[in-house]
Formats: structure tokens, sequence, C-alpha cells
């Protein structure tokens, strides 16, 4: 007979099976429902995290990108309303506007109608960069000369510069004729810089435009990329609000089912996209089913192990029983 079959034969079998039931199912069955509880928990505080991460950079965003605009728009009115017009004060106006104190522009220009006027321009920004800047503030300009305010991104930079964003404003007479522009270019670098802080270490963040495309990303990569295949980008752009889901990262497939948050930057149409792959969050979740099952299977050995030697405590005392029975039905 083999080791099974007497296993099977003996009380051992029912002994561990008794022990198994009454100490590892409980067990296993509490786990699992800890478990579950705390999954359900941790998707919830890692939620508000990411949703509260999301809006707090959706309104430094908002401050940073509005703050510039409303400085240059308030030049523009106030050159605007001047009785008396010194072209020749233009580049002076433009230095002081240019070096006031968190000022971002690198790019700063005004031009009349007939294209006298003066520009200034950052030692920060490198000669390729500018040949570009420039070429877009040309453009700008006699956008603004018909009338229309101009906001438009420049993603494309030579050497990766980081990305720009171009303002540009008529200046009208008292009769509405446009008679000249102010075009600014702000440096989205502190923006970028931001998404590089500790505060985001461990998440994917990225600002997207009106039309689901990279503006600055933690990932450098993913900058000038259209996310509309992300079932989040999706659902903001059809809706503009804040949305949280679970899903696959439709680019980074390192990142693979990610956590996602994303806030509305006000007035601009853009979004603060936060996400974090799902193996890290849940991860406290995952080693607690581990060593849960660790446990289950520890427990069920001991389980058998003591079943097994009651049940040879027990065999013996009865097998002797047995015999002796025999012995005395037998004379």
């Amino acid at each position: 007979m083999g080791f099974a079959s007497r296993f099977r034969s003996s009380l051992t079998y029912p002994i561990a099976a008794t022990l198994v039931l009454v100490t590892v199912v409980p067990m296993v069955s509490v786990g699992l429902l800890l478990i579950s509880y705390n999954r359900t928990h941790l998707e919830t505080v890692e939620k508000r995290y990411l949703g509260r991460q999301a809006v707090s950079l959706a309104g430094e965003t908002s401050l940073f990108m509005t703050g510039h605009r409303t400085q240059l728009e308030s030049t523009a009115r106030a050159l605007a309303a001047a009785k008396s017009v010194d072209v020749g004060a233009f580049e002076e106006l433009l230095q002081g506007f240019g070096n006031q104190p968190g000022n971002s522009f690198v790019y700063l220009q005004v031009i009349t109608r007939e294209g006298a006027g003066a520009y200034v321009r950052s030692p920060k920004l490198g000669s390729a960069t500018f040949t570009v800047v420039d070429e877009a503030a040309q453009a700008a300009h006699e956008t603004a000369l018909e009338g229309s305010r101009v906001e438009e991104v420049i993603l494309d930079l030579p050497r990766n510069d980081a990305p720009k964003a171009v303002f540009a404003f008529p200046l009208k007479s008292p009769t509405s004729q446009v008679w000249a522009t102010l075009t600014g270019v702000l440096d989205l670098g502190p923006l970028q810089n931001k998404l590089g802080e500790n505060t985001y270490a461990g998440l994917l963040v990225s600002i997207v435009d009106r039309s689901g495309r990279v503006v600055v990303s933690s990932v450098p990569s993913l900058r000038g990329m259209t996310l509309t295949g992300s079932p989040l980008v999706q659902d903001f752009l059809n809706n503009p609000q804040r949305i949280t889901l679970t899903y696959d990262h439709p680019i980074d497939l390192d990142a693979g089912e990610v956590l996602g948050s994303v806030a509305p930057v006000q007035e601009l149409g853009w979004g603060v996209v936060m996400e974090r792959p799902t193996a890290e969050a849940y991860a406290p979740v995952r080693v607690m089913k581990q060593r849960t099952l660790t446990l289950t299977a520890l427990a069920a050995l001991i389980a058998l192990g003591i079943g097994s030697i009651l049940g040879r405590r027990l065999v013996i005392p009865l097998q002797n029983l047995a015999s002796t029975s025999s012995e005395i039905a037998e004379g």
C-alpha cells in the first residue's frame, strides 16, 4: 500500500483535513477580505492623491501662463492708449519689461504697420532657436495686424529646447485702426522643470493642449505626441473636467496599466495629466497577497504535520485495542 493510500485510510487524513478547515480556511478568508478592502481603500487614496496633484499643478500652470499673458496684454493696452508714440523708445521699454522679476519672456518685439520698431531677446536664446522663434514672431505680427490676437505654442525646436508660447496683441488707435503689434515669446522651461521636481517622483506627468497634444512632459519623448488614444485624454477633450480612470497607457508601453487623473487648466483649455503605474500604486496590496498565500501554505503544512502526528498517536492505541479484542474473542 502506498503512502497516499495509507494516509487516506488512517486517521491522519480526517484529522489533518479538520485542522486545515478550522485554521487555514478562516485565515485565508480573512486575508482575502483584508486584501479586497485594502485595495479598495488604496484605490480611493491614490485617486484622491493624483486628483489633488493634478489640480495643484493645473493651478500653477494657469497662474504662470495667464500671468505672463496678462502682463503683455496690459503693456499692449498702455501702448495703444498713448497719445504719442516714440518708436525710438521701444527698445528701452521692452528691456524694462523683460527685466521684471519672474519674467520668462525670451523675445519681445513692437513693430508698426510701416515696419518700424524694435525687439529684444534673452541671452539664453540660442541662435538656432532664435531663428525659429523670430519666424514665428513675424507670422504672429502679420496675423495681429489684421486685428486678431495670437496664442500658439512652438514645440519643434532645435537641440530639444523647451517649448515656447507666442502671444501677439494688436495695438489699436482710438478709431480702432491697428497701427502696430506687441509680440512676446514665453519660455515654457519653468513648466518643464516643474515636472521634474521631487513632488512628482514616480509619476508620469504631462500637460496637453486642447487637441490632446503634449506640450511638456516628465517623459521627454512624449512631447509633441497626441494622446487622443488615451481613454482619459479622450474623455477630457469631450468633457473638460476632473476625471480619474484606470487604463493601459497608449504610448509608454513600459508603464503598462496606469491609474490616471486629469484636471483642466483654466482659461487655456489645456489639461494636466497625472499617471502612475498600478503595479507601483498597488504594490502594498500585492505584497500583502503574497504574504497571505505564503502563510496559508505554511499553515497548511503545519496542519498536515500536526494531523500526521496526532493520527499516529491515536492509531497505535486503537491498533492495540483491536489486537486485544481479537485475542479475547479467540479465547
